[in-house]
């Protein structure tokens, strides 16, 4: 699966999945990559999340599954992280 968006800036972020997991990575106006995830992520919010602290400023287009949804109830509450 692919997702991608383009900031108002002009950068593309684009994410992808593979069989490690989610990914994103970063692409100036002038099509040199200027940023990657560092790691793989479960799920597609949380690499969303991660992307969003690397500076994406548009929004993806995708509509979140019941394990992204668990993952963003999660985020939002850290007492309910799996210890």
């Amino acid at each position: 699966m692919l997702l991608s968006c383009i900031d108002p800036n002009g950068d593309r972020w684009v994410f992808w999945r593979d069989d490690e997991g989610w990914h994103w990575s970063r692409r100036a106006f002038n099509g040199y990559e200027v940023g990657r995830s560092s790691r793989a992520y479960a799920n597609r919010y949380s690499c969303i999340v991660n992307a969003k602290r690397n500076g994406m400023l548009g929004r993806p287009s995708l509509k979140l599954t019941k394990a992204d949804e668990e993952a963003k109830r999660m985020w939002r509450n850290p007492a309910l992280k799996p210890v």
